[in-house]
């Protein structure tokens, strides 16, 4: 019965629908005059959408916590938590991603393109593209190459990815920086 309540559920969450807006209030921090057409302004939009798709799915994994009388288990709601968040049913990822874009066309500076690729491996991981996670997380290594931030996030990036060989070299690169 539990299963059944939990297909239904997941049915529920996958099933294509109109992609709600966000309130008012909150669209207009998100809004393209003046903000967005600034590299920072970008970049806050495409942070505020990743944020609400977060939100989103937290919501939602309460609604079904709520209505679950078993109880999913850690690693249950940790895996559906990744399933919702890759399904993006209300769009708010595929909108950080353009957001993210934008501000891409407009990244001058090494430390705005580090922001940029920092914001873009987290889009990327829950939106479970992670071979995209790993490549953004190695763009970071590359503009930071002795930074400890962007060696952990490749290592991350390289775990989610099932990238055994680059796991092992950022894990050696950060044993390195321990000394």
């Amino acid at each position: 019965m539990a299963v059944c309540g939990l297909v239904g559920l997941l049915l529920c969450a996958f099933w294509p629908r109109q992609r709600a807006r966000p309130p008012a209030a909150v669209n207009l921090n998100l809004a393209p005059v003046p903000g967005s057409r600034t590299f920072d302004g970008a970049l806050r939009a495409a942070a505020a959408w990743r944020m609400m798709a977060r939100e989103a799915v937290l919501a939602k994994l309460e609604a079904i916590e709520a209505d679950d009388t078993g109880g999913l288990g850690g690693a249950a709601t940790e895996l559906l938590r990744r399933q919702l968040m890759a399904a993006d049913a209300d769009g708010y990822l595929r909108e950080a991603r353009a957001a993210a874009h934008g501000a891409a066309a407009q990244a001058r500076t090494g430390q705005q393109k580090y922001r940029l690729a920092k914001l873009m491996v987290l889009i990327e991981c829950d939106a479970g593209n992670h071979g995209k996670e790993l490549r953004e997380a190695q763009r970071l290594v590359a503009l930071r190459p002795y930074s400890r931030t962007a060696l952990r996030i490749l290592l991350h990036a390289a775990t989610c990815s099932g990238q055994a060989r680059v796991r092992r070299s950022a894990a050696a690169a950060l044993r390195v920086r321990d000394d």
